[in-house]
């Protein structure tokens, strides 16, 4: 039969209500008939009943059969509804019309249709209702009281339809909207989950970042900040791959100093230049997604998710590099994870980290310039006079726990007084910077080379004996006698004189090597200068 339209828009639940009632449904019309016949309804014709009612069970079971997929109501109707509504109007047909009792039938299928809320059915079985009462006694004529019979009847299985379709709607009705409220709680109860989720992983980022502050703020070199980085990146950031690329000294380039995830090893997609990164050029955070051909950042390749973002690491106006994220989204824009962030608080998150990362990194970087300008001296970029002396001291300490030699080379410039009276002091600087950047190209990483003071220059050198530092000496005296200096086209010539202590031969402790390797510089100064002279041993020292 025709299907109802419902004002609700849940599925449609009839199809499998109908094949949940028609056992019963079947079993109360097998019990009627059955009933009917031993109770001498249908006397001349009871075995004709029983082989209807035996070929409407048949026929329902083949056609249960062949609908169990069907999902509309009308179509059911018009196979197993119609089936045994004829089979019905077959067994009143030849039981006599309306003075058969077997007219019961017919209420039983107005209840089935009125439950299934379907009203067409309901018009369709009172229909045939009547044509089985009537039609037996339509050749002898039907008088009035018949007439009055029949319409009691037809009324008794409208009333019995229309009252149990109302019933049915309005059970329908209260299990729909108590099925809506069931829906309404377990989604507010879905969203308040989740709420409750997203409070308390945001308190734990909140708690993890104030964590990471405070690693950074103690970080006291630049590896310890990079593993503070590193190690609460892949923390905050679990699911996701991402990178820390900062400028290099030249600032040509940024280069990847933290990498977690499956972030790839390819040495080109962990160095680029400043202008193939969107979020540098535009100076904010810049996210895209793989869809969008043609807007992506140079540097971004082989991208295996379906996002990123790069986040550019700013502090006090300075950029200092780029965090970058790469992520996937479902199609909701839901990450990949149970409790997914959105990409809002992605973005949110990364620009939150790279702020704690620019400012450790600023921090450091102050930190860095003030410590060499306490222990440098600015001309010549050597360390000073203090930081050498502290140094001596240090290494001393260690020498005579590892019982190793150490050395020092003390050195004057010649003349240097009448290269300022001549040239004027500005050559005189030039003069030093040379010196300078030549102790420092010519001294290996751990010594430690210093202006001691005007024109003289400390260096101190572990584990070096006296006479690989008097070669090391007449190395560098011939390097400055070599020097190429020119000062507005004016050629300067340099020379200098050495003098080389070494522990323990010449000293015991730093004031003990200190006046050796003075007294060992005057004597190359008074003895014609341009050359280098060691100290003498002292009483106790090694020959």
């Amino acid at each position: 039969m025709q299907n109802l339209t419902t004002e609700s828009s849940r599925p449609d639940a009839r199809p499998d209500l109908l094949r949940a009632i028609a056992p019963y449904y079947m079993g109360t019309s097998i019990a009627v008939v059955v009933l009917g016949v031993v109770g001498g309804w249908a006397v001349d014709v009871q075995f004709l009943v029983l082989g209807i009612l035996l070929l409407q069970m048949v026929g329902s079971v083949i056609l249960g059969f062949l609908t169990q997929r069907w999902k509309r109501v009308a179509a059911l109707g018009f196979t197993q509804g119609l089936w045994n509504m004829t089979a019905m109007t077959a067994i009143v047909l030849i039981t006599g019309g309306f003075t058969s009792p077997f007219w019961v039938l017919f209420i039983i299928g107005a209840a089935v249709s009125g439950v299934l809320i379907d009203r067409p059915a309901i018009y369709v079985n009172l229909a045939l209702t009547g044509g089985a009462l009537v039609i037996p006694w339509l050749p002898a004529g039907i008088d009035m009281a018949a007439a009055m019979g029949v319409g009691l009847q037809m009324v008794i299985v409208l009333f019995v339809g229309l009252v149990t379709e109302k019933a049915a709607r309005h059970a329908s009705d209260e299990q729909g909207k108590y099925q809506a409220a069931a829906e309404a709680l377990r989604q507010s109860n879905d969203r308040l989950a989740l709420s409750i989720e997203h409070t308390e992983r945001q308190t734990r980022e909140v708690h993890v970042m104030a964590e990471m502050g405070r690693m950074l703020q103690t970080s006291a070199a630049r590896d310890e900040l990079i593993n503070v980085i590193a190690s609460y990146a892949r923390e905050l950031f679990p699911t996701e791959t991402g990178a820390l690329f900062i400028y290099s000294p030249s600032r040509d380039d940024l280069e990847a100093v933290v990498t977690w995830g499956d972030f790839p090893a390819d040495g080109s997609q962990r160095r680029f230049a400043p202008d193939e990164c969107w979020s540098l050029r535009l100076g904010q955070k810049y996210q895209q997604d793989a869809a969008h051909v043609g807007l992506h950042c140079p540097h971004v390749n082989n991208l295996q998710s379906n996002h990123y973002l790069c986040v550019p690491v700013m502090a006090h106006g300075e950029t200092l590099g780029v965090l970058h994220l790469r992520f996937s989204m479902d199609e909701s824009g839901a990450g990949a994870t149970t409790s997914p962030r959105t990409i809002e608080a992605l973005s949110a998150l990364a620009g939150s980290i790279a702020e704690y990362v620019a400012l450790a990194f600023a921090n450091q970087l102050l930190r860095d310039r003030l410590r060499n300008q306490a222990i440098r001296d600015p001309l010549t970029d050597l360390f000073n006079r203090r930081y050498a002396e502290e140094t001596l001291v240090r290494e001393l300490q260690l020498a005579v726990r590892k019982q190793t030699p150490l050395s020092v080379i003390f050195l004057d410039l010649d003349h240097f007084k009448r290269i300022n009276d001549t040239y004027g002091h500005d050559a005189g600087d030039v003069v030093l910077e040379k010196v300078g950047i030549l102790m420092k190209t010519h001294t290996r990483g751990h010594d430690v080379a210093c202006r001691y003071g005007g024109e003289e220059f400390l260096l101190v050198m572990s584990d070096t004996p006296l006479e690989v530092a008097r070669q090391r000496a007449e190395a560098l005296r011939e390097g400055i006698r070599s020097l190429d200096i020119v000062y507005k086209t004016q050629s300067i010539a340099v020379t200098a004189s050495f003098g080389v202590a070494a522990f323990p031969d010449s000293g015991a402790d730093r004031d003990q090597l200190l006046k050796a390797v003075d007294v060992a510089l005057y004597e190359a100064k008074t003895s014609g200068r341009n050359r280098v002279v060691t100290a003498n041993p002292v009483a106790g020292g090694s020959a």
